[in-house]
């Protein structure tokens, strides 16, 4: 059960400083006017990092609370494992998006 309130914690902090990060970005024009040609050119791999990153992982926090509540502890796991490749996943992409931006 602790490590099910982990992970939710771990992916609304997460969340949460991806907006507060994309709303310190939207006050920064020029920065701004360099980063919109790079999303263009990796749109893919920018899909990829929102759509893992944001809404499946998010979804798999709570699906493994689910399984914990009904004491279905196999599936936990599993469904833990995967989530957990995912967030791996939504990482590299982000560090990817980050050279490419550097």
């Amino acid at each position: 059960r602790q490590l099910s309130r982990q992970l939710s914690a771990a992916v609304a902090l997460r969340i949460l400083l991806l907006l507060v990060l994309a709303g310190m970005l939207r006050g920064v024009t020029a920065g701004a006017h360099q980063l919109l040609p790079i999303l263009e050119r990796n749109w893919l791999v920018a899909a990829l990092q929102a759509a893992v990153g944001l809404i499946a992982l998010p979804v798999f926090a709570y699906m493994v609370r689910d399984c914990v509540k009904r004491r279905a502890t196999q599936a936990a796991t599993g469904i833990l494992y995967f989530a957990s490749v995912f967030a791996y996943i939504s990482e590299l992409c982000a560090l990817y998006l980050l050279a490419e931006i550097l």
